[in-house]
């Protein structure tokens, strides 16, 4: 052999060596089996994580979706579709997930997106749509964008998830809480003005006001003491275990009483008509937080509406108590809903 012919000879012996010392300690008959050995075993450990993946997201009610920016096409697996009230084969892009949303999140969550690619920041926004059946959802979505080696954006990477039960939660924690500190606020400006009025007469000899103040006074301390102890059970009041304490009352005097504590506000006028003669048998304090609540959304709601009107009536064995203002109502596509 040449010295050239020589080296290969022993690189073949070593080769073969290697081959034959690997067929021994793994077992394999097939020497291409040690090729594909490393890849196989990669392969199945990538599985192993995808399933996983796939596994969790289902567990956390995830959506997923790769956006293709230059045609808007969307490839989406069936849970993100599901977040948008559509079946897991019903087609599903870019310019209809624009439709889903509610119009005033369109520009928004487009200027979001917009901001995440250029930036190659990711994008998380939140907002609601409107399913095919016309009911209301609230959507979380996160989202990053896939480059080429031009550095140009080519896809969008997306993960949603329905936020719903949250927001409602939420939009409830925030109702109870507005008017909780509403239906307080009625005693306690009621307390304040007598104590103030007994304030200016406490040097004057005792006289008929001073009992009817201190009367007023108990009272609205009475009715605090009582929303108070509501604040502090408010399971009682999920469970509907609400204890009702029936009286009979004039009701056209509650109600003068209510106009009476808004007036002091000095914010809204409010205009009271009716029987003044009806005499109701109810739980007066929890009929009172009910008119005060709905006072409390008319100048809420309405609060250009400076005039509110308060009506109580007869109607056959019933009383009828009305509160109005004039502001613009309830959108007629959203009443059917006031209640979900």
């Amino acid at each position: 052999y040449s010295s050239a012919n020589e080296f290969g000879h022993y690189f073949k012996l070593i080769a073969f060596f290697l081959i034959y010392k690997a067929n021994v300690e793994t077992g394999f008959t097939e020497p291409t089996s040690l090729i594909f050995k490393d890849l196989q075993d990669t392969n199945n450990k990538l599985d192993e994580s995808n399933h996983r993946l796939v596994m969790a997201m289902e567990a956390g009610a995830l959506g997923s979706t790769m956006v293709t920016l230059q045609t808007g096409s969307m490839a989406s697996n069936d849970q993100f579709k599901r977040h948008y009230g559509r079946s897991p084969n019903e087609p599903f892009h870019y310019p209809d997930l624009f439709e889903a949303m509610l119009p005033q999140y369109r520009e928004e969550i487009a200027a979001k997106v917009e901001h995440a690619i250029k930036g190659k920041t990711v994008y998380r926004a939140q907002y609601q749509v409107i399913w095919p059946d016309g009911s209301l959802h609230w959507i979380s979505a996160h989202g990053k964008a896939r480059y080429n080696a031009k550095d140009e954006p080519v896809h969008m990477i997306g993960i949603v998830s329905d936020i719903t039960e949250s927001k409602v939660a939420e939009q409830r924690k925030d109702d109870f809480l507005s008017i909780a500190s509403h239906e307080l606020k009625t005693p306690i400006t009621s307390l304040k003005a007598s104590l103030q009025f007994l304030n200016k007469i406490k040097e004057k000899p005792q006289s008929p006001i001073h009992i009817k103040l201190i009367e007023q006074a108990n009272m609205s301390m009475e009715k605090m003491s009582l929303l108070i102890d509501d604040l502090l059970n408010v399971n009682r009041l999920t469970d509907g275990n609400l204890h009702l304490l029936l009286t009979n009352f004039n009701g056209y005097d509650m109600l003068a009483e209510i106009c009476g504590h808004s007036r002091m506000e000095g914010k809204h006028k409010l205009i009271l008509s009716g029987n003044k003669n009806l005499i109701v048998n109810a739980d007066q304090t929890r009929l009172e937080q009910v008119v005060v609540n709905f006072v409390n959304n008319a100048v809420k709601y309405a609060p250009d509406s400076e005039e509110i009107f308060l009506d109580i009536s007869q109607q056959d064995n019933m009383v009828k108590i009305a509160v109005r203002d004039t502001g613009p109502g309830i959108h007629s596509a959203q009443i059917p809903f006031l209640f979900d």
